[in-house]
């Protein structure tokens, strides 16, 4: 992992197309993740699931990628699902008093 930010993507048979991600989400490496979700976000039904299981540390910039995709989520036939939330990202969200915005899922 380390100070550098990994992102695999995929997609199910059923059109969700998941994003895990792994690394430090930070503003050194937070518009990678928006480069990402962009092209994914022109839909107007779909499903993105992002994993943060595997981000070793996230700022107010990583914060700001991931309410735009909850703000796109909010439309109606889209979904934006965080998965593997953690401690320190859920701290994250706590702080910027935006952990309402998300639908987080667990395992």
């Amino acid at each position: 992992m380390g100070d550098k930010l990994e992102i695999v993507q995929s997609s199910d048979r059923a059109g969700v197309q998941l994003l895990a991600v792994s690394g430090m989400l930070d503003w050194h490496h937070a518009q990678q993740l928006l480069n990402q979700l962009k092209p994914l976000m022109k839909s107007k039904s779909a499903t993105i699931v992002v994993d943060l299981t595997q981000v070793a540390g996230m700022d107010s910039a990583g914060v700001a990628v991931l309410v735009e995709g909850a703000r796109w989520g909010a439309s109606p036939a889209c979904r934006f699902v965080l998965r593997g939330v953690g401690r320190e990202v859920h701290d994250q969200f706590e702080l910027a008093k935006v952990e309402q915005l998300f639908e987080i899922e667990s395992y």
